[in-house]
């Protein structure tokens, strides 16, 4: 349901999305504490089913969210597309 509105576009041999942020958990984030104009992305691994089953077959992790978790986060976003047959790139 979470793409309900846009799934009829979301086909094709290859569907590219852009994951601004990390699937991941734990781990320190860019933001210091106390910071009041810092941004840091982090959502649980388990959501990889989601952007499977709308249809994602590739996610660009190249952007500014990238690395909001560290090399740490950077690892589980990639292990955790891996496991539901999501290539990544970036």
């Amino acid at each position: 349901s979470l793409f309900s509105q846009v799934d009829q576009y979301l086909t094709g041999d290859v569907v590219l999305g852009n994951l601004e942020g990390t699937l991941s958990s734990g781990g320190g984030s860019k933001c210091g504490a106390g910071s009041t104009n810092c941004y840091a992305f982090q959502t649980p691994p388990s959501y990889n089913r989601w952007l499977k089953q709308a249809g994602f077959t590739v996610m660009n992790l190249a952007n500014n969210h990238a690395f909001d978790f560290g090399p740490s986060g950077q690892r589980q976003t990639v292990a955790a597309l891996t496991r539901v047959g999501i290539r990544n790139t970036g």
